[in-house]
């Protein structure tokens, strides 16, 4: 059976910190709550992730759990702090899941009982007369639990909505609060209605599609019984007449109906418009000027047109109108967010011109000097950026197993089974710098910086120093201050700039001084799908990320803030990649070659 619903939304008032929204469109229901600071509004952050949400929505074909599933798996990979419920309602089924703290009640009959918990997903069925109210778990500390049952088993939307409001209202602790009550209702059922003379169908409840196919059925199946019946020829002719008036009324009033409901929708769209065109034309005006504004205004375009796609047919004038602004808005954006995107990118050098069959696992670089581990031939390279003059440095009696490597001044550092190996560039000569400690777990990475020595362990979730002295380094001491409690079990690659870097599966840490430092990525629409691996140094100005399952570069300044973007399909084949701002190129190694990416 096919369900209608009506929806009361309540938001509190919004501040830099904390902001709520409600979206309910074409069954899909999102209650949203978002915290922000002075670097990262929480209006700007609520509006990208409904962006982001409404975005991936219109991907899907189908509704099922599975969609919800997505969505929340879309907004975890964010990690921002945030609070979503996502509803998708098709026919009489309800879908429902949460993230964070978000929660569901239903009321059925008089009975009130809890359907979503923090951080579930569930679905089922409903029902005429069911009451459904979703909000975020810390509401309940400021609403009168006593009360609650009975406010929400009052069945009466207005009600509910009149009295939360009352008991949040003006509370500093209630900024951005979002809630949204639903009431389920029928839609009758084309059998009930075969019956039902036309006359007599309440006005209100006629679908424009659906209601002159019942009241023809029910014409037909009148017309059939008279047809069997031994009427006189009067009578037919009648009935005849008839059935004509009353399919010219009942045209003329559906034709009345849609007629309403199109203008009403046209009239909305024309107002959205005239916003969407003022806001679309400062957006372009500061590309150059002001990209992140820019990105905002464009994002609040796409946002306001969206939901209007699909309330016009296909082939209407409307929906052409408001695909053709929506491709307009995604071509401002390709400028906006600054994304340029490669087809042809020209060869730095060839690996192979100083080995035969040579391959680069992993590279790191000192001012014009570029170091190359090779694996497979267990071999390290060097590489003059300036003059392109490379040669081997080390081979297998040195290389061994080593998994890291870094460089310093003249001297490359290994990581291999017998420890921290030093390598000097211009004698070729090594030794054992650091003897190979029993403490360490699982080194993943090692930097240089200051001529210190860094050694990232996954395993001890720790990051070892070694201070450079006149005998070698110091002993062992841990980085970290010792009450900061970190995960490294997916980190995989340490830079160090002044503040140091590592990089996890999914996000970058931030250390200075031994203590973390709050960092996230701002400012881009959708989330980094995979952190292989990235660039910066203590001479560039940005970080520079490697995500490889989207074939792109993603530059981000060292607040977080994006900048923009490179993508270009060979990126996926990445084996590493270094920044050189000053030479503006971005080095990106794959197998023998290493690439050139000219820095717009």
């Amino acid at each position: 059976m096919k369900l209608n619903f009506t929806t009361e939304k309540i938001t509190t008032s919004s501040n830099e910190n904390h902001w709520g929204g409600v979206f309910c469109e074409n069954g899909l229901f999102l209650v949203l709550e978002v915290t922000g600071d002075a670097s990262k509004p929480a209006p700007l952050s609520g509006r990208e992730n409904l962006d982001l949400l409404l975005t991936r929505f219109t991907n899907h074909k189908e509704i099922n759990l599975d969609v919800v599933r997505d969505l929340l798996k879309q907004i975890a990979k964010t990690g921002q702090s945030l609070n979503l419920i996502v509803g998708l309602l098709d026919q009489d089924h309800l879908y429902l899941g949460s993230y964070q703290k978000g929660i569901g009640y239903m009321v059925r009959g008089e009975k009130l009982g809890k359907i979503l918990s923090s951080g579930s997903i569930i679905s089922g069925t409903v029902m005429t007369g069911d009451v459904i109210i979703l909000y975020a778990e810390d509401l309940n500390t400021i609403i009168d639990q006593s009360k609650r049952n009975a406010l929400f088993t009052k069945n009466n939307l207005e009600v509910i909505k009149e009295e939360m409001f009352s008991q949040v209202l003006d509370k500093p602790e209630t900024y951005g609060k979002a809630v949204l009550l639903i009431s389920i209702g029928s839609r009758k059922e084309e059998e009930s209605l075969v019956e039902i003379p036309p006359e007599i169908v309440p006005q209100e409840e006629l679908s424009s599609q659906e209601e002159p196919k019942k009241i023809i059925l029910w014409l037909k199946e009148k017309w059939r019984q008279t047809a069997i019946r031994p009427e006189t020829k009067s009578k037919k002719n009648l009935l005849t007449i008839a059935v004509v008036l009353i399919l010219l009324l009942t045209s003329s009033i559906f034709f009345n109906i849609n007629h309403t409901r199109n203008s009403k929708k046209t009239e909305e769209l024309n107002k959205v418009m005239e916003l969407v065109t003022q806001q679309y034309d400062e957006a372009v005006s500061l590309i150059d000027l002001n990209s992140a504004r820019s990105r905002e205004l464009l994002s609040a375009n796409k946002l306001s047109l969206s939901p209007f796609l699909n309330q016009f047919p296909k082939n209407s004038a409307e929906h052409k109108k408001i695909q053709e602004w929506l491709d307009k808005i995604a071509s401002q954006e390709t400028a906006a967010y600054k994304i340029y995107k490669l087809t042809a990118v020209p060869v730095f050098f060839d690996l192979n011109l100083i080995k035969k069959d040579g391959t680069g696992a992993k590279i790191t670089n000192f001012n014009e000097t570029t170091a190359i581990l090779d694996n497979q031939n267990k071999a390290v390279y060097s590489l003059q950026i300036d003059s392109k003059k490379a040669e081997v440095i080390a081979g297998s009696d040195i290389v061994k197993d080593a998994g890291a490597i870094t460089i310093h001044g003249i001297n490359i550092y290994l990581f291999n089974s017998d420890g921290i190996v030093a390598v000097d560039i211009k004698s070729k000569t090594s030794k054992i710098a650091i003897k190979k400690d029993d403490r360490w777990g699982n080194i993943r990475s090692i930097a240089s910086y200051g001529g210190n020595l860094y050694l990232l362990d996954s395993q001890n979730h720790a990051i070892w120093k070694y201070i450079a002295t006149d005998f070698g380094f110091s002993a062992r001491s841990n980085y970290l201050n010792p009450d900061v409690r970190v995960n490294f079990a997916t980190a995989g690659t340490l830079i160090i700039d002044g503040s140091v870097w590592v990089a996890t599966d999914t996000e970058i840490l931030k250390f200075t001084r031994g203590l973390s430092e709050d960092f996230s990525f701002k400012g881009i629409s959708d989330s980094i799908q995979n952190v292989t691996n990235f660039s910066t140094s203590d001479s560039n100005k940005y970080l520079y990320i490697l995500d490889k399952p989207l074939s792109r570069i993603v530059i981000f300044d060292k607040d977080g803030v994006y900048e923009s973007q490179y993508q270009w399909d060979d990126l996926k084949n990445a084996d590493g990649i270094i920044a050189s701002e000053s030479g503006k190129k971005i080095f990106v190694m794959i197998g023998s070659k290493i690439y050139a990416i000219d820095l717009q």
